[in-house]
């Protein structure tokens, strides 16, 4: 089995699972990491699953579910997976002694200290959280001047409100000055006297409201 069809079932395995256990090397484990901000605090990170590694002692029970996966993965025998599992182990145990190092194509990096101690790098782009499955950085900034543009919209709105009160205002005040200056007009068009005979007639016109026909010729009006 090819260290690539190895990484891939590690893969697919811990999509659904918490662990993987690889008989004669360790354990391959997720962890649910929190959301986070960046360095410079401009950036909102949103979870995520981190792969991680554990060198330990795992026995062949607890690698069955690897086992069996690579029975389906490669429609063989339980017998003959046991035998390309152990042999791509066996290459990847090789370039760790000699070279410190094993690509895992799709996962990462296997690496060993000088005290062969194992240790795994995972890929930057690495995504092993289904759930997370559209989660994008949030920029700060950015909600700041979106929010900054919609308080200035906000502003302007208003400014134009008022404006256009303002303007209906004035023509209104226009309007009443046009009427006024026309009844005046009138009012001297009509009465020689201008206001003086304005006012006789509205005297007048007080008069037959108030008082009958009788009570005018009583006040000699």
């Amino acid at each position: 089995m090819e260290v690539g069809v190895f990484s891939k079932c590690i893969k697919e395995l811990i999509l659904d699972h918490d662990s993987v256990e690889v008989p004669g090397l360790g354990v391959f484990y997720a962890e649910l990491m929190p959301a986070t901000f960046s360095d410079h605090h401009a950036t909102i990170n949103p979870p995520y699953r981190k792969m991680l590694f554990r060198q330990c002692d795992v026995s062949k029970e607890a690698g069955a579910m690897l086992q069996n996966y690579i029975c389906d993965e490669m429609h063989v025998t339980p017998e003959q997976a046991r035998v390309e599992l152990e042999w791509c182990l066996s290459r990847i145990h090789s370039e760790l002694d000699g070279n410190r190092s094993c690509p895992l194509p799709g996962l990462g990096v296997m690496r060993s200290t000088s005290q062969s101690d194992y240790f795994f790098v995972s890929d930057d782009n690495l995504d092993i959280f289904p759930d997370g499955l559209g989660l994008e950085p949030v920029s700060i900034k950015a909600h700041e001047e979106k929010s900054g543009k919609k308080k200035v919209r906000r502003k302007a709105a208003r400014e134009a409100r008022k404006t256009r009160k303002l303007h209906w205002a004035i023509r209104l005040l226009l309007w009443l000055l046009a009427i006024a200056v026309i009844a005046v007009g009138a009012i001297l068009l009509v009465f020689p006297d201008g206001f003086a005979g304005f006012g006789e007639f509205l005297d007048g016109v007080m008069d037959h409201i108030l008082y009958t026909e009788e009570e005018l010729q009583l006040l000699g009006r």
